[in-house]
């Protein structure tokens, strides 16, 4: 069963549980995240609880990789190298609603700043780079699973609306510059993330 069917099921059975239960009643005042390792990078996050049903936290996103294939390569003109960089801010609120003492559905509103950058040098003398950046808000749905009193896994999933913005440039015997934009709007699921709370 897909992740954003689960999700719904959930939060439609929370609406019968008792209004006065709170999800993060004490579990702790603050939460440490963290998304599991995927390879799209890492992500950290922060959490303040400010209320039995609510939580805000500030998340960090960081991807970096790095490719060199000059100490390889018999062949200069095919020889490279390729770096680059991404990292992307997100502070999110998170409204949980009552159901079981081990399982939190909540709903989350989310505001994403990124950056990323990307260098690729080519023998002999072409260089080519590239750098973006973006902002968009993100509406969804999720459910948290605390397998211990302070611990727990969850996962969201949502629609997300971005604007970025990308500019591209090449250095060789021809010099190029282009820049362009898009709005798109999109759904997605995210990685399990794990909180510890304190």
């Amino acid at each position: 069963m897909p992740i954003s069917r689960l999700i719904w099921i959930i939060l439609l059975a929370s609406g019968s549980a008792a209004a006065d239960q709170g999800p993060l009643a004490h579990r702790g005042d603050w939460a440490l995240g963290v998304a599991l390792p995927a390879s799209s990078g890492s992500s950290f996050s922060l959490w303040k609880v400010r209320s039995p049903t609510t939580a805000m936290g500030l998340a960090l996103s960081v991807s970096w990789s790095y490719a060199d294939s000059t100490a390889n390569s018999n062949d200069p003109a095919a020889a490279f190298y390729r770096h680059s960089l991404s990292l992307r801010l997100s502070p999110t609120i998170k409204h949980y609603r009552p159901l079981h003492d081990r399982i939190a559905p909540f709903t989350y509103g989310q505001l994403e700043v990124g950056f990323s950058g990307d260098k690729r040098q080519s023998e002999p003398q072409a260089q080519h780079g590239s750098s973006s950046g973006s902002i968009g808000l993100a509406l969804g749905l999720g459910v948290e699973w605390f397998p211990f009193q302070r611990i727990s896994l969850g996962g969201q999933t949502g629609l997300s609306l971005r604007y970025r913005y990308g500019q591209y440039d090449t250095k060789s015997y021809n010099n190029r510059s282009s820049s362009n934009w898009y709005l798109s709007l999109r759904t997605f699921q995210s990685s399990v993330k794990a909180l510890m709370y304190f």
